[in-house]
């Protein structure tokens, strides 16, 4: 019978945890990779490739925290409207 009750509790949708996104790592992590990439950005490289594998991926790590960022005030609005 506990068994039972435990499949229940599993199955149960209220019972499923939210990923919760902490906004201050990604507002850290969006702010040190946009530094890093003006950095980048200005500094002379021998390889100009290189320059712009690193400058698109710092890029990419940039807008994939403010998406984050923005999720995870949409979050906190849906906690506070229940």
């Amino acid at each position: 019978m506990e068994k039972n009750n435990k499949i229940q509790q599993l199955s149960n949708p209220k019972n499923k945890k939210i990923m919760r996104i902490n906004k201050d790592l990604a507002d850290a992590i969006m702010m040190v990779s946009f530094i890093v990439l003006v950095l980048v950005g200005t500094t002379t490289f021998d390889n100009e490739v290189t320059k712009n594998v690193t400058m698109g991926s710092l890029g990419v790590i940039t807008v994939a925290m403010l998406v984050l960022r923005v999720i995870g005030s949409r979050q906190k609005e849906e906690e506070e409207a229940f």
